[in-house]
């Protein structure tokens, strides 16, 4: 019982999963689930290619997503996002972002496509995600 929670943890709360078609985490799937009174979570997963970590906050109209992912890998990340025009990442927006590949944005969520580097998520919302 107690491995399913732990693993709720890394792949709910932290997002950290490994993308379905993937081997030894090639490819991450960062999704985190913001439920109920949480604010904030932080998971880190050491892989075959090294540390994928993910921290995550929500405040009152924004949610801030710090992710690192390994060398020789890459992630599909998942946002709370209505429009892409409230994305940003390390302070510039994200559609000038060469190191960052919009893939949709759909039912209030942003889906991304990153190389391997560090992160850092803000997405500004009309209400917490």
């Amino acid at each position: 019982m107690l491995g399913h929670l732990m693993e709720w943890f890394y792949s709910g709360l932290g997002g950290i999963r490994q993308d379905e078609n993937s081997i030894g985490f090639r490819h991450i799937s960062i999704r985190p689930e913001t439920v109920g009174n949480v604010t904030s979570a932080e998971a880190s997963y050491i892989s075959p290619y090294g540390i994928i970590s993910t921290k995550w906050k929500k405040r009152h109209h924004t949610f801030e997503l710090d992710v690192v992912i390994p060398v020789n890998t890459t992630a599909t990340i998942y946002l709370p996002a209505e429009k892409l025009a409230d994305i940003t990442e390390s302070d510039q927006a994200v559609i000038k972002k060469s190191d960052v590949k919009i893939l949709n944005v759909k039912n209030g969520k942003a889906v991304i496509a990153v190389g391997s580097g560090q992160y850092h998520f803000e997405v500004t919302t009309k209400n917490n995600p």
